[in-house]
């Protein structure tokens, strides 16, 4: 599985969900901002978010975002995405986790079997570096996406990369 994230104005989220008719529509936006290619490790980061408590947040919505862009069958479980002001509430509360925990929680469930399937044929500390760098760059995307008040659109499907990068 493949994940991505891109920012959005809010008048052209309307836009695009009134327009999207297939997933491609969705990945060739022309009006993406931001744009933030997960990597391998996403599942293991979506893991710990939502592991993290956040008073009426879930943390969860950073990667697979809240509400589906369509309803959509082929596009309903795929793409989704968290308004201006959830962004701005996510934001706050990613900003909570410091690396320092997710160093501490690598070290913790490097052993354990579920965290070592996800991943993979890793090592622990190469993961571990890569888990930081992948937090800190979810943490500048949200920023980023705060301080241009825009929406964040989430796609999450096998096979989807994206054209260029923003």
């Amino acid at each position: 599985m493949d994940a991505f994230l891109f920012s959005i104005a809010p008048n052209d989220l309307e836009s695009l969900m009134l327009d999207a008719e297939n997933m491609r529509d969705i990945e060739q936006a022309p009006y993406k901002q931001d744009q933030i290619d997960l990597g391998e490790l996403w599942p293991v980061l979506a893991k710990i978010l939502s592991q993290q408590s956040s008073a009426n947040l879930n943390l969860h919505d950073l990667i697979y975002a809240e509400y589906p862009i369509s309803e959509h069958p082929k596009i309903k479980s795929v793409a989704r995405y968290n308004p201006a002001v959830h962004v701005m509430e996510l934001t706050q509360a990613l900003e909570q986790i410091s690396v320092e925990e997710l160093q501490k929680y690598c070290r913790k469930h490097q052993h354990t079997s579920e965290i070592a399937q996800l991943m993979g044929d890793h090592t622990a500390q190469l993961d571990e570096a890569e888990l930081t760098l992948l937090l800190t760059q979810l943490k500048s995307f949200y920023r980023n996406a705060v301080e241009q008040n825009h929406a964040v659109v989430s796609l999450i499907a096998e096979n989807i990369r994206p054209k260029h990068l923003i």
